[in-house]
C-alpha cells in the first residue's frame, strides 16, 4: 500500500515544473505499460527513474520531493479505509501510533503513518469493517489484526498470500512479477 522510496508525486512534478494537468497526462498515457506510474484513485506517482522528457527529468533530479514512504493522500486513506475525512482526523488524534500527522504538500493532503505501523502492515492487506463483521472474522481467522477506529468501524488487517506464476513472484508494491 505505502510507495517505495524512488517514487515521487505527479502533482509535485506538475506544480514545480509549472505544467498543466493535462499536459502531464501524457506520462500516463507513455508509461501504462509499466511501473513508473502508479495511481491510487485519482493521484498518479512516478518512478523517479522513467524516462521522461528532459524538462521533467531536471525537474526530478534538481527538487527535493515529499518522501511518500510512509504517506498517502488522505481521499485515498478516506477510500480504503472507508472513513470520513472527520474520522481520519479522530483516528489520527486516538491512535498516534498509527497516524502521527496529517500535512499538505503542494495543495493535496497526505496522512502521515508511524514508521512502526508501516513497517508492521508492509505484507498485509487492509479490510475495513463494521462492528458487526468483526466477530465472524475473528471466530473464522480470517485476520491477523484489527484497530478499533470509530464507534461503528475497525481496520482490519491480515497477510497478503505470496501469488507464483512461472517461478516468479509478485510484487506487491510494485505491482509487477520478479524472478524468485
Amino acid at each position: 500500500m505505502f510507495l517505495p522510496k524512488n517514487y515521487i508525486s505527479v502533482n509535485e512534478l506538475r506544480v514545480i515544473t509549472n505544467t498543466s494537468a493535462p499536459h502531464i497526462h501524457f506520462l500516463k498515457q507513455d508509461k501504462s505499460e509499466t511501473n513508473d506510474i502508479i495511481q491510487y484513485n485519482t493521484h498518479y506517482f512516478l518512478n523517479r527513474n522513467a524516462e521522461v522528457p528532459k524538462k521533467y527529468k531536471q525537474a526530478i533530479n534538481n527538487h527535493t520531493f515529499l518522501n511518500l514512504t510512509n504517506k498517502l493522500p488522505i481521499s485515498v486513506v478516506s477510500q480504503e479505509f472507508n472513513l470520513s475525512i472527520n474520522n481520519i482526523y479522530q483516528v489520527a488524534f486516538n491512535y498516534p501510533d498509527i497516524i502521527i500527522d496529517i500535512i499538505n504538500s503542494y495543495g493535496i493532503d497526505y496522512v502521515v503513518f508511524s514508521d512502526e505501523f508501516v513497517k508492521k502492515t508492509e505484507s498485509v492487506i487492509f479490510y475495513p469493517c463494521l462492528k458487526k463483521e468483526l466477530p465472524e472474522l475473528i471466530k473464522g481467522n480470517y485476520i491477523d489484526g484489527y484497530k478499533h477506529l470509530n464507534k461503528n468501524s475497525y481496520l482490519t488487517w491480515y497477510n497478503k498470500p505470496d501469488v507464483y506464476i512461472d517461478n516468479q513472484v509478485y510484487d506487491y508494491n510494485t505491482g509487477v512479477f520478479y524472478e524468485q
